[in-house]
C-alpha cells in the first residue's frame, strides 16, 4: 500500500526575535508543535516588517493559522484586519480585530500577577521610603504589571511613583530619569516593567549618583540574561515561563484546526519564580556570604546537597545562614535548593527520554512522590503531562 503524505499546515508567526520572551515562545511552541503532525511555520519579525507588507504577503499566499502578539504595532494591526481564519493571539487583542475572526485563542502571562510578584518581592527585601514603577509604551503588558504593583501597594497604603519611558521610541532622556530617581526618598525598590528599562533605570543610576543596591534596589522582569547579567551590577529579574507559553499557544493552534466548532479560549501561564542578582542584594558584609551560598546551591543542589550542607559549606551555623540569605533573597535556602532542583527535573523531563524516577533521584530527591507533590505545586501539572506537552 502506498503510505499515506502527512497533511502539512501552514502557519503565519509574528513575533519580535529581538525580544528573548519571544524566542522562548518560539521553542516551546516549536518543541509542541512536533506532537500534532506537521508545520510549516513562516515566521516574520514586526520590528523588521513595520509596515506589515512580508506579513499580509504570507495570508495572501494562504495559511491555515496565524500566531502573533504585537497588536499595537501596525505591521500587526494593519496585516490582520480583515483575517478570517484561526487565530492564536499573545496578550491583548483588539476588539476590532477579533470581531471577523470565528475561531481563536487568547494565551498570555498573568501580567497583574506578575506584577504583584514583582511588589510583593521588594517589600519583603526590607523598609524603603519609596516604591517606584518604570514602564514602556501604554500597551497592554508594561500597562498591566505597573496596574498589578501599584495594587500590591495601594492595598498595604503604600503610594508609588511612576516613570513612563518609551524606550522602543528611544526613549526619554536619560537625564529625566536620572532627576526622577534621584528625588525618590531613599532608601527605595523600583521595579520595571522590562528588563531593558532596567537597564536604563541603572544606567541614568549611575548618573544621578544613586547607588544599586545601597540607596535603590531593582527589578526587572523576563529574565532576558544577556541584559540582566551584563548591566551594572547585574539585574534581579522576574522570569515569566515563555516557554510554557509557546507550549500552550501550539496546544491552541491544535484545538483551533482540529475542532472547527471551536470559538473562543483562553489560558494563562504563570513564572518561574525571581532570579535574584546584585542589583536586590544588601551590600552588607553579608553579601559575600550569600553569594558563596548561592554559588553553591547552583553548583550542588541537584547532587543532594541540603540546607545544613550549605551552612557547613559558609562555616555558619544554619540559623544564621539562613537569616542572611532570606534578608539578601527573600527565599529560605530550602526554598532556593528546590527552584533550582525543580528546575533541573523540568529541563530534564523536556529534552530526556530518562526515566521519571530517574530523574527525581538524579535531581537530588530521596523521595519520588515527594518530587512529584512540590513539581506539580510550583509548574501547575504533573511530571508525565509536563513530558506529554513537550513531544
Amino acid at each position: 500500500m502506498k503510505k499515506r503524505q502527512p497533511v502539512v499546515r501552514k502557519i503565519a508567526v509574528a513575533l519580535c526575535l529581538s525580544f528573548s520572551s519571544h524566542r522562548d515562545i518560539l521553542h516551546g511552541f516549536f518543541r509542541r508543535a512536533r506532537a500534532f503532525g506537521v508545520w510549516d511555520c513562516q515566521l516574520t519579525d514586526y520590528r523588521v516588517d513595520r509596515t506589515g507588507t512580508e506579513l499580509r504577503a504570507i495570508l495572501d499566499a494562504g495559511v491555515d493559522g496565524v500566531l502573533a502578539t504585537g497588536f499595537d504595532t501596525e505591521c500587526v494591526s494593519h496585516a490582520l484586519r480583515g483575517w478570517r481564519g484561526p487565530l492564536v493571539g499573545i496578550g491583548a487583542v483588539p476588539g476590532d480585530i477579533l470581531a471577523g475572526v470565528a475561531r481563536h485563542a487568547l494565551v498570555g502571562n498573568d501580567e497583574r500577577a506578575t506584577g504583584r510578584e514583582g511588589g510583593k518581592y521588594l517589600d519583603s527585601l526590607g523598609r524603603f521610603r519609596s516604591f517606584g514603577f518604570v514602564m514602556g509604551t501604554d500597551e497592554y503588558v508594561s500597562r498591566a504589571r505597573r496596574d498589578g504593583f501599584l495594587a500590591y501597594f495601594s492595598e498595604r497604603g503604600s503610594e508609588v511613583a511612576v516613570f513612563q519611558d518609551d524606550v522602543q521610541d528611544g526613549g526619554r532622556s536619560l537625564p529625566d530619569l536620572a532627576q526622577w530617581l534621584r528625588r525618590l526618598p531613599k532608601p527605595a525598590a523600583v521595579m520595571a516593567a522590562y528588563d531593558i528599562l532596567a537597564m536604563r533605570v541603572a544606567d541614568a543610576s549611575r548618573a544621578a549618583n544613586v547607588r544599586i543596591p545601597r540607596d535603590l534596589v531593582l527589578l526587572g522582569c523576563d529574565n532576558d540574561e544577556l541584559i540582566c547579567e551584563t548591566a551594572r551590577p547585574p539585574i534581579t529579574s522576574i522570569a515569566p515561563d515563555h516557554v510554557a507559553l509557546g507550549e500552550r499557544a501550539a496546544d491552541a493552534m491544535a484545538q483551533l484546526l482540529s475542532a472547527p466548532d471551536s470559538a473562543s479560549l483562553r489560558c494563562k501561564s504563570g513564572t518561574n519564580g525571581i532570579v535574584v542578582r546584585q542589583s536586590t542584594r544588601p551590600t552588607a558584609p553579608s553579601a559575600a556570604l550569600v553569594e558563596r551560598a548561592l554559588d553553591y546551591i547552583r553548583r550542588s543542589a541537584v547532587r543532594g546537597a541540603g540546607a545544613a550542607d550549605v551552612a557547613r559549606h559558609l562555616g555558619v551555623s544554619r540559623r544564621l545562614a539562613d537569616l542572611r540569605f532570606r534578608e539578601a533573597t527573600g527565599e529560605s535556602i530550602l526554598g532556593a535548593i528546590l527552584r533550582v532542583r525543580l528546575a533541573e527535573v523540568k529541563r530534564r523531563l523536556a529534552e530526556t527520554d530518562d526515566a521519571i524516577a530517574d530523574i527525581a533521584a538524579a535531581c537530588g530527591f530521596a523521595s519520588l512522590s515527594n518530587a512529584q507533590h512540590l513539581f506539580k505545586a510550583r509548574f501547575g501539572c504533573s511530571m508525565r503531562e509536563l513530558r506529554r506537552r513537550s513531544r
